[in-house]
């Protein structure tokens, strides 16, 4: 699961996007999951949401807005993404505010968008303090209890100190290390999915390549340096060189990446 947060300025803006998109698609584009603290249709959830931001002139970016996307593989029924919205809220502080959550039926994926005011009903505010690192563990902790694809943490989520250092991640190593043991002993792109499936590694081909283990943990090529064009240069390369010749320090040569 994906999840981003964005802060603004305007509820207008807004709340129109996540109820009728940049087309004015409205039911065919929007379903509405969930009111809380608010109620009734676009221009009177607008004028609520005005409002209670008007208890608090010193927050200049009232809008709270959040996107949850799972991935195309995953399984997830309405009444779990509800659960996952109300955990979200009262992760991030706000589930007495007013939020209004709407899923999307644009994309292949399933995704939801929560607007939330930061004023709450007393004048204070929500902080929005480490909201990316806290929203990349919320989006873990997510994953593991609902069985969901599991995604890589990127760097931006880390705190400064640490987002410069090289990153150790088990899953991401063990499966760069598969693919560059299949790579050295494939010679066309058949050998090498098949050599990466013995080895519970799927293989997905389209405009790049991206390889998925067993636990469902998805890596581009890029992100381990193994593009699409990197594979087949390599293959072709094994392909065209008599196998006495092929040295295994001119196969790792080939195979440097970017760290």
């Amino acid at each position: 699961m994906i999840g981003k947060i964005s802060i603004g300025k305007d509820f207008g803006g807004c709340i129109s996007y996540i109820l009728e998109g940049t087309k004015g698609e409205k039911k065919k584009f929007a379903e509405i999951l969930k009111y809380n603290n608010c109620y009734g249709n676009k221009n009177e959830l607008i004028e609520q949401f005005r409002d209670v931001k008007a208890l608090n002139q010193r927050i200049e970016k009232p809008v709270w807005h959040t996107s949850l996307s799972f991935s195309q593989k995953d399984i997830v029924e309405k009444k779990h993404i509800l659960e996952i919205i109300e955990k979200f809220a009262k992760t991030f502080g706000f589930e007495e505010n007013q939020y209004l959550a709407v899923q999307h039926h644009d994309t292949r994926h399933k995704h939801v968008h929560i607007v939330c005011n930061r004023v709450c009903f007393d004048g204070k505010s929500i902080s929005t303090s480490k909201n990316y690192k806290k929203i990349s563990e919320f989006s873990r902790t997510i994953e593991k209890e609902y069985n969901l694809e599991q995604v890589l943490s990127p760097k931006k989520f880390l705190d400064k100190e640490y987002r410069n250092k090289p990153r150790f991640d088990n899953r991401k190593n063990e499966i760069k290390k598969i693919v560059k043991e299949s790579l050295s002993r494939s010679k066309s792109l058949e050998d090498f999915k098949n050599l990466l499936k013995n080895n519970n590694i799927k293989t997905e081909i389209g405009r790049g390549i991206a390889f998925i283990d067993n636990k469902g943990v998805r890596l581009k090529g890029s992100q381990i340096g193994f593009s699409l064009k990197k594979v087949k240069d390599i293959l072709s390369k094994q392909l065209n060189r008599k196998p006495e010749l092929i040295n295994k320090k001119l196969i790792t040569k080939n195979l440097n990446y970017e760290r």
